[in-house]
């Protein structure tokens, strides 16, 4: 009788086992698809923040192009002024105030 008694031990403890193995499974599944998930959020916000980078170097090389443009624009009318000044013999106080929009001239 002892042995019966053993085996329905043995049958209970390896039941208890297959639960605890299948529980412990599915804890580890669970576990292994958040950080999947987790993963892949992170992936895509990556993604995000790699493309709105890019937008902004666009933006800003636009930017800078923009800026050297106003600049040359900039250097040839003072050019303009200066020869404007100097070819109705304003003074440099004259020019300069000609260059900033401080009429008259005069």
């Amino acid at each position: 009788m002892e042995s019966v008694n053993t085996m329905d031990i043995n049958k209970e403890i390896n039941k208890l086992l297959s639960t605890i193995e299948t529980s412990l499974g599915n804890r580890l599944k669970e576990r292994n698809q958040y950080i999947h998930n987790l993963q892949w959020e992170h992936h895509n916000q990556l993604s995000k923040l790699k493309e709105e980078n890019k937008q902004l170097k666009d933006e800003l090389e636009e930017l800078r192009k923009m800026n050297q443009k106003n600049y040359t624009e900039k250097e040839q009318l003072k050019k303009q002024f200066k020869l404007f000044g100097e070819s109705h013999n304003l003074t440099c106080e004259q020019q300069a105030r000609l260059q900033h929009g401080l009429l008259p001239y005069s």
